[in-house]
C-alpha cells in the first residue's frame, strides 16, 4: 500500500482465518506456522525491498513523476538549442560545427549518467546532481561532452543546498581514467577547486588567495580551460599536452598564493600565448590522447549543483570576471559562443 494512495474515509474490515487452511507458502497449518514464528523463524515473513530505506531516498522516489515532466522540457529545450546551433547562418563556425558533430552522435553538454557514482541523482534533463546517498565519501560525476581543443571553453556550476547545509564539494576537470569514487584533483591529470578554497591539482594542494577560493550556498564557480594541443611535450609518460585552468567564484577570477612550476615554466618559455596571458592559469598536463570533462565531486549530502553548459545559462560573463585574456574568443561546451572576439 504504500505505493498507491489510500483513501481517507473511513471504513471497517474484518479479517477470518479459517484455522483449519494450509499456507500456500510452506505447507504448515497455522499452528505450526505459529510454531516457527515464536522459535524465531518465520520463513512467511519478508521484508519489502521495493522501497528506499532513507527519507532522501524515498523523497527521490515519491517525486520521480515531477522530475520526469522536467526531464522532458529541458531535453527539448537543449535539442531545440542544437537545431538553431545547426541551421544560424549567423553563428560562429567552430559553434556551428561542434552542434553537428554533437547531434550525429546522439550526445548534448549534460552530464553524464553512465559517467556518475553510485549515490549521484541527476535531475533537471542532467543538469542538476545532488548525493543521496551516504555509502561512498566522495561521489564524481563527468560531463557527457569534453572541452574543446585550442580553444576558451568556459563553463559554470551553481550550487544550492539547505540552510542548515554546509556544502563540501569539489569542482574541476578530469580524465576518463579517474574512478567516480575520487576526489576530483587527486587522481593524476585532474584539477579541483574544493568548497574550502584550496585548489587540487594531481594530487597537490594549492592555496587561494583568502577570500577568494571559497564558496557555498549560492555560490556560482566559472571553470575556463584552454586546452593547448598545438604545443605537445615529450616525457617519460609519453607526449603530453597542457591545459591552462582559471577559476572564478561569483565573478571574481581565483589567484593562487604560488604557481605550480609547470606554469611558471611555460610562460617564462612563452611556449603558450595562454600561459603568458592569464596570470590566474594553473596548468594541468595530461597525455595528448585523453579528452578532458567538467567533473564535479560531491562529499556532503542534501547538496544540490547546477551546471551551466551553454551560453544561454551563462551568469558573471565578462571578461574580467572569468579571466579570459582580449581578443579570443571564449565558447560554452556545447560550442555556444559565450564572448565574441570584440565582447568586453
Amino acid at each position: 500500500m504504500m505505493h498507491y494512495d489510500v483513501p481517507l474515509h473511513p471504513f471497517q474490515a474484518t479479517v477470518a482465518v479459517d484455522p483449519h487452511s494450509i499456507s500456500p507458502l510452506t505447507g504448515h497449518g497455522v499452528d505450526e506456522l505459529g510454531a516457527l514464528s515464536t522459535g524465531g523463524m518465520a520463513l512467511y515473513m519478508c521484508t519489502p525491498q521495493s522501497f528506499p530505506p532513507t527519507p532522501v531516498s524515498r523523497a527521490c522516489v515519491m517525486s520521480r513523476s515531477t522530475q520526469f515532466s522536467d526531464d522532458v522540457l529541458f531535453l527539448a529545450r537543449d535539442h531545440l538549442r542544437l537545431d538553431e546551433q545547426c541551421r544560424s547562418r549567423h553563428s560562429d563556425e567552430t559553434s556551428r560545427l561542434t552542434a553537428e558533430f554533437l547531434r550525429s552522435q546522439a550526445r548534448l553538454a549534460v552530464l553524464n549518467g553512465h559517467a556518475a557514482a553510485d549515490g549521484i541523482s541527476l535531475t533537471c534533463g542532467h543538469h542538476c546532481a545532488a548525493k543521496t546517498g551516504t555509502a561512498q565519501l566522495y561521489s564524481s560525476v563527468r560531463a557527457m561532452v569534453p572541452v574543446l581543443r585550442n580553444r576558451y571553453v568556459f563553463c559554470q556550476f551553481s550550487v544550492a543546498a539547505q540552510e542548515a547545509i554546509v556544502p563540501s564539494l569539489s569542482i574541476g576537470l578530469s580524465t576518463p581514467e579517474m574512478p567516480l569514487n575520487t576526489l576530483v584533483g587527486t587522481w593524476s591529470h585532474s584539477i579541483g577547486l574544493s568548497s574550502s578554497g584550496q585548489i587540487l591539482l594531481s594530487s597537490r594542494w594549492y592555496s587561494c588567495v583568502p577570500g577568494r577560493g571559497t564558496f557555498g550556498v549560492g555560490s556560482t564557480i566559472g571553470v575556463l580551460v584552454f586546452l593547448d594541443g598545438s604545443k605537445v611535450i615529450p616525457s617519460w609518460d609519453g607526449e603530453m599536452v597542457t591545459a591552462y585552468i582559471t577559476y572564478s567564484v561569483d565573478g571574481q577570477p581565483v589567484r593562487t598564493t604560488q604557481r605550480p612550476q609547470a606554469l611558471l615554466a611555460a610562460a617564462q618559455a612563452a611556449a603558450s600565448a595562454a600561459a603568458a596571458a592569464e596570470p590566474y592559469a594553473m596548468a594541468l598536463p595530461l597525455p595528448r590522447d585523453r579528452d578532458l570533462f567538467p567533473t564535479l565531486t560531491l562529499h556532503s549530502p542534501l547538496t544540490q549543483v547546477f551546471c551551466r553548459f551553454c551560453a544561454a545559462d551563462m551568469v558573471h560573463a565578462t571578461r574580467a570576471q572569468i579571466g579570459a585574456p582580449p581578443g579570443v574568443v571564449v565558447y560554452a561546451l556545447d560550442g555556444s559562443v559565450v564572448l565574441d572576439r570584440d565582447q568586453a
